[in-house]
């Protein structure tokens, strides 16, 4: 436009007419249609909408790119988080293991071992290690005595075998386990006689 303006301007200076005739000669050369404003301003407007957008599309692609490296870490993090999880439930699940076994060594071979002793077995401990495998300790506190299958065992009344019975059982199967008393007598007394 700067460049029109200089080149009317020569023109005006050199075509010396009356004041009225310049006036009406710059407005034509300096007016434009309305189409051509419009192509003016359209292109103009092109021009910055094309820059705008361009600027947009590059930021919508910088956000998309953080958001995925957000989503990255996230999985990072939801897989640590996952992985240590893991762990600690696996460290839990072993230390409720370690407390139901001790329960079951206070509960049954504590048992055992007092059923043998009052049963006069000679090493009651024995008795236990022989025994604690037959044994199952129920998550509901039930004492179970089981065969080699891991079937409850059942008495002759078809009431499951206690642990008593089976100690009794395995004492009387097995009698070198029991204590021997032998009674001493005297040689002049006999057993209708009161000695």
């Amino acid at each position: 436009m700067s460049e029109e303006t200089k080149a009317v301007a020569p023109e005006t200076q050199q075509t010396e007419t009356p004041k009225e005739e310049v006036k009406v000669e710059e407005t034509k050369q300096n007016t434009f249609t309305q189409e051509q404003l419009d192509n003016i301003i359209k292109s103009r407007l092109e021009a910055e909408k094309s820059k705008y957008e361009k600027k947009l599309q590059e930021e919508e692609k910088q956000k998309a790119e953080i958001l995925r490296q957000k989503q990255i870490e996230e999985a990072k993090t939801k897989a640590d988080i996952e992985k240590i999880m893991q762990e600690r439930i696996k460290e839990k699940e072993e230390e409720v293991l370690r407390y139901k076994n001790q329960i079951k060594k206070e509960k049954v071979d504590n048992s055992i071992l007092s059923i043998a002793s009052s049963n006069n077995a000679i090493n009651p401990s024995q008795v236990v290690a022989l025994l604690k495998e037959e044994v199952k300790y129920n998550d509901d506190g039930r004492i179970e005595v089981v065969d080699n299958n891991s079937n409850v065992r059942y008495n002759k009344s078809g009431q499951p075998f206690s642990l008593e019975d089976r100690v009794k059982e395995f004492l009387d199967s097995n009698p070198h386990f029991r204590k021997v008393y032998v009674w001493f007598r005297k040689p002049e007394c006999y057993w209708w006689q009161n000695c």
